[in-house]
């Protein structure tokens, strides 16, 4: 026991910044994410009044099936919190979406270094996109969740390859992103393009028990979701399809409609965005389009190959208009943005490789772009979003 905790001081005291410099960024997450969590709007939406008065709990997994990891953790609090308001009722959504933050930051750390995992940290933590999603009771967060954890779990099988460990966190995490409405074809893509590496990690349990393990936590959400299609249908909506055919031009009017959202001006979502604003602010949408250059130019690597699939797949599932949310691309864009300013950052350093003064100049602009598109973000939240007609005539359900 000395001999472990001498070794976990050791770790620590060589890497005091980075820890201290996580642990302030984790409560700058926290103190965002809950600020005003249930004071912000007068009232529920109407998805949010669905969310708050519906039939959760052991029993209500079964048909509730769908979207298992946030039902869960709303079932827990709302069985702790019987006369929930507010703030337990958003209290799930802020927790998934803390998580896809943390996991958006350890992504870019290996990525790209600290430098450009702390920037884009704040960016995505900052996004007006994230905070509606991880504030507001709806399904939006598991979307935004999914992709993030698929690259996720691809970092994790690239970096550790021969842990049991990593292989059984992978098992455990497709299991409940099957559950997502539409994500049973991305994890099969996941799994799919990292199959070399599951194999290694497979080849390696030494125990018949841990592989029976393995093969159980895989396959534990399916018995849930077969029965619940069966007791309740919903097999549509499970493949992420459209419950009915739009019609050609409305069909048409989806696929065009989803880079014009991404790119040019946000959906028509009162409770969930502003008016028309733009979702990505100019620095990120630069920046992400450096990203996507950057991955284009370079398609025969493992990595631009796995994320511009991931990417071509999640464009798709949201393009047919099935219920698969936009939500699942928004953070794959903040993705190919901290890549594109890791290149800018790269290639500027590299233009004057010992000149301090314009080395110190390049790093102060981005930072400072990071800093403006941050206050961007937070002020269209948190200022302009809740003060305006349209918002306050969405959020006016109450429950007595």
């Amino acid at each position: 026991m000395l001999i472990v905790m001498n070794k976990l001081k050791k770790i620590y005291v060589d890497n005091l910044l980075v820890f201290n410099v996580a642990a302030l960024a984790l409560v700058f997450l926290f103190s965002i994410m809950l600020y005003k969590l249930g004071s912000l709007t007068a009232g529920y939406s109407a998805t949010e009044y669905k969310t708050a008065t519906s039939t959760l709990g052991f029993n209500g997994f079964f048909y509730h099936i769908f979207y298992l990891p946030l039902e869960a953790i709303r079932s827990i609090l709302f069985f702790i919190f019987k006369d929930h308001g507010y703030t337990i009722t958003r209290l799930p959504n802020v927790m998934i979406g803390s998580l896809t933050v943390i996991i958006y930051s350890w992504i870019i750390y290996n990525w790209h270094g600290k430098r450009t995992a702390f920037l884009s940290f704040l960016l995505f933590t900052c996004s007006a996109w994230t905070l509606h999603v991880s504030r507001l009771a709806s399904y939006d967060v598991m979307y935004a969740f999914t992709g993030i954890a698929l690259i996720g779990l691809y970092v994790m099988l690239k970096k550790y390859k021969t842990s049991y460990l990593a292989l059984l966190l992978n098992a455990f995490a497709i299991s409940m992103i099957i559950t997502v409405p539409g994500m049973i074809w991305l994890a099969i893509t996941t799994m799919i393009l990292t199959r070399e590496e599951i194999k290694i990690n497979w080849n390696h349990i030494n125990k018949l028990w841990k592989k029976m393990l393995v093969i159980f936590v895989w396959f534990s959400s399916v018995p849930l979701i077969v029965y619940s299609i069966f007791k309740y249908g919903g097999f549509i909506k499970f493949v992420g399809l459209p419950e009915h055919f739009a019609g050609v031009i409305q069909t048409i009017k989806n696929i065009v409609g989803v880079p014009v959202h991404l790119f040019v001006r946000g959906p028509q979502l009162p409770e969930i965005w502003l008016a028309q604003a733009a979702i990505l602010d100019m620095f990120v949408l630069i920046a992400c389009l450096v990203g996507i250059l950057f991955y284009v130019t370079h398609k025969e690597a493992s990595r631009s190959r796995f994320l511009l699939i991931i990417s071509l797949v999640s464009l798709l599932l949201v393009m047919i208009g099935g219920p698969v949310s936009i939500s699942l691309l928004i953070p794959l864009l903040y993705v190919y943005a901290a890549t594109g300013i890791a290149y800018l950052s790269r290639e500027w350093l590299v233009t004057f490789p010992v000149n301090p003064f314009a080395r110190t100049l390049g790093v102060s602009l981005i930072s400072i772009a990071v800093g403006l598109s941050c206050i961007y973000g937070i002020r269209s939240y948190f200022v302009a979003w809740p003060h305006n007609q349209i918002t306050t005539s969405t959020f006016v359900y109450k429950i007595k």
